[in-house]
């Protein structure tokens, strides 16, 4: 990515609770749509990192291209969350920024790395 890290500011959380929506394992409230699609070419042995950032509680839910759900609640810094998928596949990636609590809209920044971890 250039720059990398690559950043989107959006809008997270949405009233579809995640375990209902993806997988059972997955927490939180998200929109019924991908907060951002990310179409994915790897970068030989570099992991796909995909973390959030917020003032709230985040979580992330995310389709891999091959139909994997990937979920977190908060293995990023505070309350974030962050994903690590090593040996990514390229395609396109729905990835939803969730808020552990329904109904809760709160400005969050999705950010997509190759080499940083936050």
């Amino acid at each position: 990515f250039l720059p990398d890290p690559f950043t989107i500011g959006l809008n997270a959380g949405g009233t579809v609770y995640a375990s209902d929506a993806a997988d059972p394992s997955c927490r939180g409230y998200v929109s019924s749509a991908p907060s951002y699609v990310l179409n994915y070419t790897p970068g030989g042995t570099l992991p796909l990192i995909i973390s959030a950032d917020a003032e709230r509680d985040m979580t992330l839910v995310v389709r891999a291209p091959n139909g994997v759900w990937h979920c977190d609640d908060d293995s990023g810094e505070g309350l974030n969350s962050a994903l690590t998928l090593t040996n990514p596949v390229g395609g396109a990636y729905a990835i939803w920024v969730g808020t552990y609590s329904s109904g809760v809209d709160a400005p969050a920044t999705l950010q997509i790395s190759e080499l940083y971890s936050q």
